[in-house]
This record gives C-alpha cells, sequence and structure tokens, in this order.
C-alpha cells in the first residue's frame, strides 16, 4: 500500500516555513522522506508524526508545555478547515 507523498514545497506550506529549512530538518533526519537523485518526497505520515512529536522548526518545545502545543496543533487545523479567531477573540474565549 502506498502512503500519499508531498513535495518539499508542501511540507513548507504545511508547516509554514521555507524550503530551504524542510531541507534541513531533511537532511538532518528529524523528518522521513526519501530523496531520488535532487528531488525529495516525503510521505504525509511522516509529516503528520512529526507534527504529532512536538517538532517544528519554529517552536522550542522546551518552552512550551503540552496544553501550549495541543492548542498550536488545534489552531492549525482549524486553519487549515477555514476556521480562525484573532487573538483577542481567543483569549476572550479562554477565560
Amino acid at each position: 500500500m502506498h502512503t500519499a507523498a508531498l513535495t518539499v514545497c508542501e511540507v513548507a506550506r504545511r508547516l509554514n516555513v521555507s524550503q530551504r529549512t524542510v531541507y534541513r530538518i531533511l537532511e538532518t533526519g528529524q523528518l522521513h522522506g526519501v530523496r531520488a537523485g535532487r528531488l525529495w518526497r516525503v510521505p504525509v505520515d511522516a509529516v503528520d508524526e512529526y507534527l504529532r512529536a512536538g517538532r517544528h522548526p519554529n517552536v522550542d518545545d522546551e518552552q512550551l508545555s503540552a496544553e501550549d502545543l495541543e492548542a498550536i496543533r488545534a489552531g492549525l487545523a482549524a486553519i487549515e478547515r477555514g476556521e480562525w479567531v484573532t487573538l483577542d477573540e481567543y483569549e476572550r474565549q479562554r477565560r
């Protein structure tokens, strides 16, 4: 069974980082991908696992609580569904 694979550009959009950053995390082994010549393909499952593990190149996991990481994941999922609120609205909801 084959899993869907993403290009570096698609991974960069999902993680909201530059393509250069995606290449860096692929080359360090933090994110699993398959290299064919100069091209990389990244299984969707690998990106999901990368995020589930709390890894993100723009986030220092040591400073975030589990609650913070879950809120970030929930926020990203809401954005993907086209649902979002301003920071002020979010903070009012949490009070």
